[in-house]
């Protein structure tokens, strides 16, 4: 611990801003750190051992009148600051400004002059106001480290406990950061734990609710360990509390948030993995998104079969390049589905033979204990991998989300009020996210009304639409034909599958659909103008 004190001691002196000199009973300098170097030109050797102020002070007058604060420094009386002009040894003056105090130890008298660049004077000051514990309070503890050596190892052990407290206190703001409560109902039920390696850790794992019928899972991994990673973790959820309550497009989420935490993570080094997701508690349709984070497993106890989602999806860490892009992938979940999120701390433990834990084993014990709850398997995989890593100093954060699938409604099964409720409020929402340029989200409410009310005209051209903004003009043009087979007078229907045949070059087709617009409605938008091109053309 004293190692790793002076080791502090001498970087906060040796990066300071802030110039430090100490004085021997001679008025001789013993000591400069490096600041010192560049504020007056000469080295370290060239200054220890000198009277400081004839060799840096050429004005007699100001000469003088420093030595004679020194003098009165010796003998007792107060060091009152003041400003002085340094000559540079390449004979540039610089205003600096000038502390003092003086210090005993073993009846030697040491006087310590702080020496500050008068430019930087209200930064520094502002930055001492700041500071926890401020640069002028360990100034006086490296006064107080002088006068009484002895008493070093009780400062330092109060020193020790003051941060072990502020510790105790960063752990539970990061406890509370966590999730408390787990959703668990007929049809759903997910538990999650982050167990840190240290007292504080770097993986965060958080639920979000972008609206009622929507469940968002995230699990994330910052690099690096200890406090720099732990207050990431913080930050993390507090742009997750404003984004994904915005936006329920997974990949949207993650680019929003990166172009906004990069501009701070760039310069520190730090970056973070993530994988998110979205369920629609409606259909159990799952959207995924990776940030560089190891895919997420989904297991199928009936036909034994394992999925990986989120593997071939295409997305960088966070916190390292702007603009990065993300895409996202939709899955089906069914009733005895089960899907786990993890951070590398469970695959990459070791054991002290320095053999992984490992994916293969993550999925063996997956199957094997398919019965259990999501809580009991956490708790199981917990204590298996605690067995595994007994002895190995190779450890990291280790967290788990695990989601179960019990039941996926089915309209069949459901009355007609709550059918009508989650196709109205699925229209509302996907006419807003269309609005919002949120067209993967769009698409998976149209979807889910089909799913709902399979004659729904409006869904399949929504739907549609939104397809031909893709540019898919194959899904456009079987979803607007379906509309139109739903409602053979559907003027949009007519309207919007010309455009995608006049897109594709089909322009017989689009020609046909906008007579039958015609017939069925007369002048309709810029449909007359669209057949007369066609008609210039010869179809």
């Amino acid at each position: 611990m004293k190692n790793v004190e002076e080791k502090l001691l001498a970087s906060i002196l040796s990066h300071s801003y802030v110039g430090f000199i100490l004085f021997n009973s001679n008025k001789k300098v013993i000591f400069v750190n490096d600041i010192i170097e560049k504020f007056c030109g000469y080295t370290k050797d060239e200054l220890i051992d000198t009277h400081f102020f004839e060799v840096v002070v050429k004005d007699e007058k100001y000469l003088k009148l420093v030595q004679s604060k020194l003098d009165g420094c010796y003998n007792n009386r107060p060091f009152e600051d003041f400003d002085l002009t340094i000559h540079h040894k390449n004979g540039k003056k610089i205003i600096f400004h000038l502390e003092g105090s003086v210090m005993e130890e073993e009846n030697n008298k040491f006087a310590l002059l702080v020496i500050q660049d008068i430019t930087r004077k209200k930064e520094f000051e502002k930055v001492i106001e700041s500071t926890y514990d401020n640069i002028m309070q360990s100034t006086i503890d490296l006064d107080a480290a002088l006068k009484k050596i002895k008493e070093q190892r009780r400062v330092l052990e109060e020193y020790k406990s003051k941060m072990e407290q502020e510790l105790n206190i960063a752990m539970t703001v990061q406890k509370t950061i966590m999730p408390k409560e787990f959703l668990s109902n007929e049809n759903v039920s997910v538990w999650g734990i982050s167990i840190p390696n240290k007292e504080l850790g770097g993986d965060y794992f958080d639920f979000f609710h972008p609206d009622f019928s929507k469940l968002g899972i995230l699990i994330a991994d910052v690099s690096g360990h200890g406090v720099p990673s732990a207050l990431i973790t913080t930050m993390i959820k507090v742009y997750f509390e404003r984004y994904a309550k915005e936006f329920v497009e997974p990949e949207r989420v993650f680019s929003l948030i990166n172009n906004e935490v990069t501009k701070t993570l760039q310069e520190t080094g730090f970056y973070f993995t993530a994988f998110y997701s979205i369920l629609d508690l409606d259909t159990m349709i799952i959207t995924s998104t990776s940030a560089g984070h190891d895919f997420a497993i989904c297991y199928d106890s009936k036909k034994d079969q394992i999925y990986e989602l989120g593997k071939t999806d295409k997305g960088t860490i966070i916190g390292t390049f702007e603009e990065a892009e993300y895409d996202s992938s939709m899955f089906q979940l069914e009733a005895g589905y089960k899907v786990i999120y993890f951070t590398d701390g469970i695959t990459e433990a070791r054991n002290k033979q320095g053999d992984f834990f490992g994916i293969e084993r993550v999925i063996k014990m997956f199957k094997e204990k398919k019965d259990l709850s999501p809580k009991d398997f956490i708790e199981y995989l917990i204590k298996e991998l605690d067995e595994f890593s007994e002895g190995s100093t190779s450890k990291d954060d280790r967290t788990v989300i695990v989601l179960e699938i019990r039941k996926v409604p089915r309209s069949s099964e459901m009355s007609k009020e709550n059918i009508k409720k989650i196709v109205d409020t699925a229209f509302k929402n996907g006419r807003k996210y269309v609005k919002e340029k949120q067209y993967s989200a769009a698409i998976n409410e149209f979807l889910k009304i089909t799913k709902f009310d399979k004659n729904s005209s409006g869904a399949y051209s929504y739907l549609g639409q939104v397809f031909g903004i893709f540019g898919d003009f194959k899904k456009a043009e079987n979803c607007l034909t379906k509309a139109i087979e739903l409602n053979n007078s559907y003027v949009q229907g007519y309207y919007f599958l010309g455009i995608i045949f006049y897109k594709q070059e089909k322009y017989k087709e689009a020609k046909e659909c906008w007579l039958k617009l015609k017939e069925i409605a007369g002048d309709f938008k810029n449909v007359d103008d669209y057949i007369k091109k066609i008609d210039k053309m010869g179809f």
